[in-house]
């Protein structure tokens, strides 16, 4: 979990607490219910999407507070796969602080969708922020793009999954998770 998440959740909690008692309870449940989510009891190797798509949602309604131009959009079509824990968020977070914060103003959406083939599950994540330039290694301060990378490693070792990731300056970003069928138990 990204620290600079927690700081701006503990601020945005802190700054409700003097203006907004009852929003500032609200997200502390919130956050609360996230952090269950992502602090999972004996880590097991894979989890239910179902899992996976609530801990999304709190993580979203978190965040919401901080982005209320932000929109989270969802298109289902199959739910009842495993995935490797905190396999979607990482990849979300990308799309909320590099893809739509990115822009001049931090309005946009961020969809998800899934679908399923023969062989595969799909998890599909695509923004309309700014893009990016898919060949650069690093992000323009110079630091590598470690989260991604992590869960597409992750993906692979736990399940034999890939990541597909493709851009276009000025339009966004869309990550495609292929979990085979085969993978998952």
């Amino acid at each position: 979990m990204n620290p600079h998440f927690i700081y701006n959740t503990l601020a945005s909690i802190d700054g409700l607490c003097m203006f907004d008692p009852e929003e500032a309870r609200k997200l502390i449940a919130k956050f609360t219910k996230h952090l269950r989510g992502s602090y999972l009891d004996n880590s097991p190797s894979t989890i239910p999407f179902e899992k996976e798509l609530e801990n999304l949602e709190s993580y979203f309604a978190v965040e919401q507070v901080r982005f209320p131009d932000i929109n989270f959009v969802t298109d289902i079509k199959v739910s009842d796969f495993d995935v490797p824990p905190l396999t979607v968020q990482p990849v979300f977070e990308n799309a909320i602080k590099h893809g739509i914060c990115g822009k001049e103003e931090t309005e946009g959406t961020i969809t998800l969708s899934t679908f399923e083939k023969d062989n595969c599950y799909h998890i599909v994540i695509s923004d309309d922020g700014v893009g990016f330039d898919i060949s650069q290694k690093k992000e323009p301060d110079g630091r590598a793009h470690l989260g991604v990378a992590n869960t597409k490693k992750r993906l692979e070792l736990i399940c034999g999954g890939e990541m597909i990731t493709t851009s276009e300056i000025g339009v966004g970003t869309t990550v495609d998770m292929i979990i085979p069928k085969k993978g998952i138990q």
